[in-house]
């Protein structure tokens, strides 16, 4: 017959107060609720707009899901403001509605220049 072997995991849980394993555990679940945010807020996307010559506009820092919202738009003198594109080409226009945040990125503003007034001709 084998010897009988001894749980020292068994009397030590015997020994610790329920009371107290639940304060642990509250206490745990408090702990993380109150980092998670914390530490969420640290990382995230940032959305950068290059106005092309256009006044500033500031670069949005998002977490993941949070929607992109449209920015004021950027002014530059004699140039009509076109929207916001992936490229600086003004190929891909970016569209708002319904944009969350999955990655960093940068827009870019395209420009048209304003149409010169063109004299009327004398009849």
């Amino acid at each position: 017959m084998e010897p009988k072997k001894k749980n020292v995991f068994a009397s030590a849980a015997s020994r610790i107060p329920i009371k107290l394993l639940d304060a642990v555990i509250i206490v745990g679940i408090l702990a993380i609720a109150v980092l998670i945010p914390f530490l969420s807020s640290r990382g995230g996307f940032t959305v950068s707009f290059d106005s092309s010559g256009g006044s500033e506009v500031e670069t949005r820092r998002l977490r993941y899901g949070d929607e992109i919202e449209e920015p004021e738009e950027p002014v530059r003198e004699n140039y009509v403001f076109e929207g916001w594109y992936y490229d600086s080409e003004g190929k891909r226009k970016f569209d708002f509605d319904g944009a969350y945040a999955e990655e960093s990125l940068t827009l870019y503003a395209v420009w048209s220049p304003l149409a010169e007034d063109v004299p009327a001709s004398a009849e």
